[in-house]
């Protein structure tokens, strides 16, 4: 003989009551929530940075920006006149800022617009206040050991890479890693 459950009619009635007043709270999170990342995404801004991109783009994937600075710049344009999140990725490789890059409070964006910098997936992304030569090295014409590269006039620097490597600019003395005090004496 199977036995039979039965709530008495009032705990029945109480148990359904709760029971659709948790599916129409559940339902109501799911579509509302749905709802609102769909007007939030509908509102956001993207906008790309790559350095083969050119800064007079739109900043889109298709056809991004080329500097960092342009970026900002939209962003700011952007901040002046509307809400919703807005995004800057900034794709793989290295970027030359000819000049300084500074952020303020401003580019930070509001709570209702705020602003994220960010590498694009996850490429590597490096700023770099140098300045890319493009040059040809040749080999000096008084010894084999030594190469030499015309770079032009007016540079002043005091560090050179090569393939990402740090090169002994010309000195007297010369250099030498075993003597402590700047690597050479006079």
């Amino acid at each position: 003989m199977s036995k039979r459950f039965f709530y008495p009619r009032q705990k029945r009635t109480k148990y359904l009551s709760a029971l659709i007043v948790f599916l129409l709270m559940a339902t109501a999170l799911v579509f509302g929530g749905l709802s609102v990342r769909a007007a939030s995404a509908a509102t956001a801004r993207v906008y790309y940075v790559a350095t083969n991109g050119s800064d007079s783009n739109a900043g889109t994937l298709q056809a991004p920006f080329a500097t960092i600075a342009k970026a900002q710049s939209a962003v700011r344009q952007a901040l002046s006149s509307g809400t919703g999140p807005i995004t800057v990725w900034v794709r793989g490789g290295t970027y030359y800022l000819g000049q300084t890059l500074t952020f303020g409070a401003q580019d930070s964006g509001t709570a209702a617009s705020p602003v994220t910098y960010s590498s694009y997936q996850s490429e590597s992304v490096t700023r770099s206040g140098g300045q890319l030569l493009h040059s040809t090295w040749s080999t000096y014409s008084g010894n084999s050991n030594i190469k030499v590269a015309a770079i032009g006039t007016g540079l002043n620097f005091d560090q050179l890479f090569l393939n990402n490597q740090q090169q002994i600019l010309a000195r007297y003395p010369n250099y030498n890693s075993k003597v402590a005090i700047l690597n050479g004496y006079s």
